[in-house]
């Protein structure tokens, strides 16, 4: 009678037994503390866990666990756990000693070869490993949760698996590309060492041929029945799965494994004769590896039926479309030609960005465009479109008239074209453009259809055409008006010299009125130049560290004359904290300056002016205020617009050309800042308000000041006058003779050079566009000639950086610009005090 198998001990049975203890730990009721506690609780719960515990890393586990030991338990228990999982220690081990050292660790699906059943198997785990401390919470060991997923893992590595299949049965074209794909699949996931496809028959007389897939050529190209398992050889229902030794299957003894098997199944398509997909695996495969492989040859065995199916019905169909292919020939041309007729209309539609539409005057249905749609301010088509919808989206001003434009066109059965205004569902006014048609049957209207357009941003630019024009004018106006202001006291001033030339008290008088005049239509030029070069991004600013304050105070310093002499009190706050920015100091305060200015001139006499200084947030601000004109709200959002100016009285008394604000805005953006304007209305007064980074630096000190110095003696003089306008070289040189020195006048370089070798100058004022010759050419042709100790003086209308650098590159000493200040250009010849 066979002995019954022994009832499987459990781990409380083993704790329990008589003399059990663990080495270096002693008997459970010895263990410490912590230690007891904790096996205790892992001994109630129904999740497999284990305990690690002391330097020899001993093992202890609850019942749950037992699943994964096999015949290793009862004897892993309190063994140590490097040799209880010797086959995995150099996998665990690390992880493990990371846990006795006080890392916590969570591990999903990690693979592992473990001993099961007297051999190695693939399983995959997920650990959560944890630290184990002691009544004193020092480390002295680990305890971990295990949950094995093979399962799992395997499910999701064959649904991968079967998703690829899918991928590359798309893309495969014959039923033997189907088999080896099939095949290269099972054998990737049996981890077979040989995979092969065996088909019945063969030219060689052997029963079955061979078609190696994979493997290192060791089987031969054919086999006989007798050499393959009985059961393979029974094959004969597609998808049957036999499993047999692999032994034998080749010819050399130590090809094969004791343990390999030999495992097959039968793919049969429709119309064929059975093969079989074999595999020369390591071990028996489980149930569900059988399931897998036969749901692997069940997809393989409908590719190819599908793929039968459409080289048939590709045959079909190719001799289907030879029999019509005459009869389609013109229908096709018809298509084509009317395919490219509708995109060359869509194209044209999409260019011009027209929106069709398409209305039945019966059923008010309509049939739009999305581009329709968002000519009314949708973003997508909108239901229930009609006649009357469009209406209730038309301007309340354009309705009469665009509604008597449909009613024309129905009446007559004819065209339309208009432009009307429309409101979008935000409120914001749009313009379109619309053209149609209306369509009849037997005479009665049916349908309209026509294209709209989107043209806002025509009429807008038309607008601006308009007002740019306008501005325009107006500026033309305003600047004949500024430049006739100056130059009639220049002519009644020179008609007073030429009518009374010894009168001196006079002839100073007119003298001192011409150049006030001159003066004064010269910053008009510098200021236009000024605007030009800033708005065009041509002006480099040299940034410093500034006070602020310092600037303030030479803009108040170079405006006071223009405050006081129209009576204005002027209240000006800085503080006395430094307020740093980065600026370009002259910039600046020609920016303060401006404002100060037409606070000034647009402020009545005896009026008040604010200047206020400080630090908000992490800007410095400047406002300016004054209680004088104020500015209309229409004017507000322009007042920084070139050429902007409010309304004036026919004198135009306060002057300007509108440039003054536009300059500051793009000095002050230059400078990333910001200016702003507020006011009440006309007769409120108005406030600037400037805002400029703060800069933390060390600042530099404001420049000072110096007397001009000369550069040559005065008495004795010797001047070469170079310029094409005869008026303007004979005017200076009876200047510079009146004041002592000896002039001469040419007008092209060619003369130059010839005076320059007849005589030995002082100083040369030449100007820089001559006919024959640039005045910089000039320059370096007359210090070759020996004139390398005469003082270069360059002349010209052009004043900007680049020039002076220019100026300078060809050896000029100074650089005035026309009109040349009469009291400079002497300066510049008189010798120091």
């Amino acid at each position: 009678m066979p002995t019954p198998p022994s009832a499987p001990v459990t781990v409380q049975a083993v704790v329990d037994a008589t003399g059990f203890e663990v080495p270096g730990l002693g008997r459970p009721a010895q263990w410490p503390t912590a230690l007891r506690m904790m096996f205790g609780m892992m001994l109630d719960t129904q999740q497999p866990m284990s305990l690690v515990w002391g330097d020899e890393r001993r093992l202890l586990y609850n019942e749950a666990y037992v699943q994964f030991l096999g015949e290793k338990h009862p004897a892993a228990f309190g063994q140590k756990l490097d040799q209880v999982w010797a086959e995995i220690w150099d996998d665990i081990g690390p992880l493990v000693d990371r846990a006795r050292a006080g890392e916590a660790l969570h591990l999903q699906d990690v693979p592992l070869a473990i001993q099961r059943g007297g051999r190695l198997t693939r399983a995959w785990f997920t650990f959560f490993f944890a630290p184990a401390r002691n009544e004193d919470r020092s480390l002295c060991g680990m305890y971990s949760s295990v949950l094995e997923t093979t399962s799992r893992v395997l499910i999701e590595r064959r649904q991968s698996l079967l998703l690829d299949f899918s991928d590359q049965l798309e893309q495969l074209e014959q039923p033997d590309d189907v088999l080896c794909a099939a095949t290269r699949l099972l054998a990737t996931y049996l981890e077979a060492g040989d995979a092969f496809i065996l088909q019945p028959g063969c030219e060689h007389g052997q029963d079955w041929s061979v078609n190696e897939v994979v493997g290192t050529g060791r089987l031969p190209q054919s086999l006989d029945s007798a050499a393959l398992p009985e059961a393979l050889r029974t094959l004969s229902i597609s998808h049957d799965v036999v499993q047999s030794p692999a032994s034998g299957l080749v010819a050399g003894p130590d090809d094969v494994g004791p343990d390999d098997v030999l495992l097959a199944v039968s793919v049969t398509p429709p119309g064929g004769s059975t093969s079989a997909l074999a595999f020369i695996c390591p071990q028996a495969r489980a149930a569900d590896d059988i399931d897998f492989v036969r749901e692997v040859a069940r997809r393989a065995t409908a590719a190819i039926r599908q793929l039968l199916g459409v080289v048939e019905l590709r045959r079909l169909t190719e001799t289907l479309e030879v029999r019509v292919a005459e009869r389609t020939a013109e229908l096709e041309r018809a298509r084509r030609d009317a395919l490219h007729v509708a995109e060359r209309l869509q194209l044209s539609l999409d260019a011009a960005q027209l929106g069709e539409w398409d209305l039945d005057l019966t059923t008010d249905e309509s049939h739009r465009s999305l581009r329709h749609d968002q000519c009314f301010g949708y973003d997508k088509p909108i239901p229930d479109w009609g006649f009357e919808k469009f209406i209730q989206h038309v301007h309340p001003e354009d309705r009469e008239f665009v509604a008597q434009a449909f009613h024309n066109a129905l009446d007559r059965v004819d065209e339309w074209d208009f432009e009307c205004r429309v409101i979008w569902p935000d409120g914001s006014l749009h313009w379109i453009g619309a053209h149609g048609t209306v369509y009849d049957i037997d005479g009665r209207p049916s349908r309209m259809a026509g294209i709209v357009m989107d043209i806002t941003a025509r009429k807008l630019a038309e607008q601006e055409l308009r007002n740019a024009s306008r501005r325009k004018d107006e500026f033309l106006a305003m600047l004949a008006h500024e430049l006739r202001n100056p130059l009639a006291p220049i002519g009644t001033a020179a008609q007073l010299l030429q009518m009374a030339p010894d009168d001196h008290d006079r002839v100073r008088t007119s003298s001192q009125i011409i150049m006030r005049q001159v003066s004064h239509i010269t910053d008009l030029v510098d200021d236009l130049l000024d605007v030009s070069r800033v708005t065009r991004g041509l002006v480099k600013l040299d940034r410093v560290p500034l006070d602020l304050r310092t600037v303030v105070a030479a803009a108040v310093e170079q405006t006071r004359p223009l405050i006081e002499s129209r009576g204005h009190a002027l209240e000006v706050q800085t503080g006395a904290d430094t307020l740093p920015v980065l600026g370009d100091r002259t910039r600046l305060i020609q920016v303060i300056a401006n404002l100060l200015n037409n606070a000034a001139k647009y402020t009545p006499k005896g009026g008040r002016i604010g200047l206020d200084v400080g630090l908000r947030g992490d800007a410095v601000q400047v406002q300016v205020s004054d209680n004088g004109s104020g500015i209309a709200p229409s004017l507000l959002p322009v007042i920084f617009d070139l050429f902007t100016q409010a309304e004036r009285t026919p004198d135009r008394s306060q002057g300007g050309l509108g440039i003054g604000l536009s300059l500051v805005r793009s000095i002050v953006q230059l400078h990333g800042g910001s200016v702003t304007a507020a006011s009440s209305g006309p007769g409120c007064g108005s406030t600037f308000l400037v805002s400029l980074p703060l800069h933390t630096a060390e600042i530099e000190p404001a420049p000072a000041t110096h007397a001009p110095t000369g550069a040559v003696p005065v008495h004795g003089l010797q001047v070469l006058i170079v310029d094409d306008n005869e008026d303007a070289a004979t005017t200076m040189a009876d200047l510079l003779r009146l004041q002592g020195h000896d002039a001469l006048v040419a007008h092209t370089g060619r003369q130059a050079l010839e005076l320059g070798r007849a005589h030995a100058f002082d100083a040369y004022i030449l100007d820089v566009g001559l006919p024959d010759m640039t005045g910089y050419e000039l320059a370096g042709s007359l210090r070759a000639q020996g004139a390398g100790d005469a003082v270069f003086i360059a002349a010209t209308g052009y004043g900007q950086s680049q020039d002076r650098e220019l100026s300078r590159a060809a050896g000029f000493d100074h650089h005035l610009v026309k009109p040349v200040d009469s009291a400079e250009l002497l300066d510049l010849l008189r010798a120091p005090a």
